[in-house]
């Protein structure tokens, strides 16, 4: 039977884009919370996402996020995402864009068996 993996080893996974399986994690691994920033046109999947472990790294990689979207750097938007956990914009090329960081058990972003 293959080891369960661990904490570390599983958000170094999802950090690299790999798959992982809730099925091949430890239940403590899943238990554990990560921060998820990510940007997305309203009512659609998320565009673009990265995983991290502290509030204020997952607030600079949405803002990061926001501008390789080529989209303007907004005033206001350190302030929104830590008060309110998104920020919502209007961009002349994407349209309405949706910037949000949210804590997570790491089990919602594994995938099911």
């Amino acid at each position: 039977m293959r080891k369960k993996l661990d904490f570390e080893t599983a958000f170094r996974r999802i950090g690299k884009g790999l798959p992982v399986y809730t099925r091949e994690c430890r239940t403590t691994t899943l238990d554990r919370k990560i921060w998820v920033a990510e940007w997305h046109i309203p009512l659609g999947p998320s565009n673009d996402r990265v995983v991290t472990m502290t509030k204020d790294v997952a607030i600079d990689a949405a803002i990061a996020l926001t501008i390789k979207a080529h989209a303007p750097n907004v005033y206001g938007m350190r302030a929104a995402l830590r008060y309110k956990g998104f920020f919502q914009f209007d961009d002349v090329k994407l349209g309405e864009v949706i910037t949000t960081i949210k804590r997570e058990r790491l089990g919602r972003v594994t995938l099911d068996s």
